[in-house]
């Protein structure tokens, strides 16, 4: 009698529970790009889950087509990508040696992404690119990021883009409104803070032995 092989179980994914605010915030990005929104931006506090909420919203558009996330460091683009895998998979990275260009779902940081390089991406899948999503959105004023999105809006007129970020305002005072539609979905630190999400923010005076008349 022979013995059966083992059978083969895909590896089991630890598929993180949203908070009820990062629900809120996939609910009304995705309700905005089903209504037509070609254009927007939402804004939460740094530590309260925007990557968990990207790698969400890349499961959610990537039944639309492919997903292409983009960052502003090459050092989160890994981390990036894991949040995104925590969802679904496959999901490619572009960045230095690596063109995995044909996944369903691509992170690449701006910097990576040259005219060429972009060409091959696009060429990499009959599958138009859908969604871009746009970590650390407050630099998509740049020359490089509006670049990138008028080649991917040539190549695709229905591109949906999403921007998120936790500081929707810059010290330069160029606006975002110039690159981005709608706000559909924001919090504040003070917003947080009331929620439980975030601790309160305390002071301490520190007495410095120093006084500048005397530079």
């Amino acid at each position: 009698m022979h013995s059966m092989p083992p059978v083969a179980h895909p590896p089991q994914r630890n598929i993180p529970l949203l908070r009820d605010y990062q629900v809120a915030c996939v609910n009304h990005v995705t309700a905005a790009v089903d209504n037509g929104e070609q254009s927007i931006i939402f804004s939460l506090p740094t530590s309260t889950g925007k990557g968990v909420i990207i790698g969400r919203l890349a499961e959610e558009f990537s039944a639309r087509g492919r997903v292409l996330v983009i960052v502003h460091r090459h050092e989160i683009v890994e981390q990036l990508a894991d949040h995104c895998r925590t969802f679904c998979d496959p999901v490619g990275v572009v960045m230095a040696n690596r063109d995995e260009v044909s996944n369903p779902i691509i992170v690449a940081s701006v910097q990576t992404l040259h005219p060429k390089r972009l060409q091959r991406l696009i060429d990499a899948s009959p599958v138009p690119i859908a969604t871009l999503l746009i970590d650390e959105a407050h630099h998509a004023t740049a020359a490089s990021y509006r670049k990138l999105m008028d080649r991917l809006r040539n190549a695709y007129p229905n591109l949906a883009v999403v921007g998120c970020t936790a500081t929707p305002f810059r010290a330069d005072k160029d606006d975002l409104h110039a690159v981005f539609g709608a706000m559909v979905f924001e919090r504040t630190i003070p917003d947080m803070q009331a929620a439980g999400w975030l601790a309160l923010t305390t002071y301490e005076r520190v007495v410095v032995p120093l006084h500048l008349a005397d530079m």
